[in-house]
């Protein structure tokens, strides 16, 4: 198992959303400063959310992640994909992987696109779920397509994991959703990167 730190960014800080509402956001302090505080070193991996750039449909927090991989940090991050320019702005910006959920839900000829431009290790596909609703746009609307539909595309490109968020424990302090990773792993054979 590999435990993964995650840093949510909005507004240029780094916060805590409970269940994805914006208004319930808690300020933490500067990325640079959590990741000191986390005690992350070079070649450890960090999970980033643009939390911003998934409402807008655009990179936004661009400087702060590339700081963080200028450290030797190995960053996932996502945010306001919505194009191969988007994606490539992340990568410039020193991203290891990509982390893509509007994407993956809503259009998979571009999710298509982004393995066949940066290859299958890069791209991580988030399925983001509240009711057993996939949700996208920063978690504002219902996906166009069901769970089941979206993990065929995902198999179908030969992606071999994917990033699964319970909406309704995200920042809960809840603990994870065990029965939801459990119906999930009887669902596909893609390794699943539990939020």
């Amino acid at each position: 198992m590999e435990l993964i730190p995650s840093i949510d960014l909005l507004g240029g800080a780094v916060v805590r959303l409970t269940r994805g509402d914006f208004a319930t956001a808690t300020r933490y302090g500067s990325a640079r400063d959590i990741a000191e505080r986390l005690g992350l070193t070079a070649g450890m991996r960090v999970h980033v959310v643009d939390l911003q750039g998934s409402r807008e449909g655009r990179p936004v927090e661009t400087a702060i992640v590339r700081d963080l991989a200028s450290r030797g940090l190995r960053v996932q991050a996502g945010g306001g994909v919505r194009s191969i320019d988007d994606a490539r702005r992340w990568f410039d910006c020193g991203v290891e992987r990509l982390v893509v959920g509007t994407v993956a839900a809503d259009s998979p000829l571009l999710l298509g696109d982004l393995v066949a431009e940066f290859g299958t290790t890069r791209i991580v596909p988030a399925i983001d779920l509240r009711d057993g609703q996939v949700r996208v746009a920063g978690w504002e609307r219902p996906a166009s397509a069901p769970l089941e539909d979206v993990l065929r595309r995902i198999e179908a490109l030969a992606i071999r994991e994917i990033l699964v968020t319970d909406i309704a424990r995200d920042g809960a302090l809840r603990g994870p959703a065990f029965d939801l990773y459990r119906r999930l792993r009887s669902m596909t054979p893609l390794r699943i990167i539990a939020s």
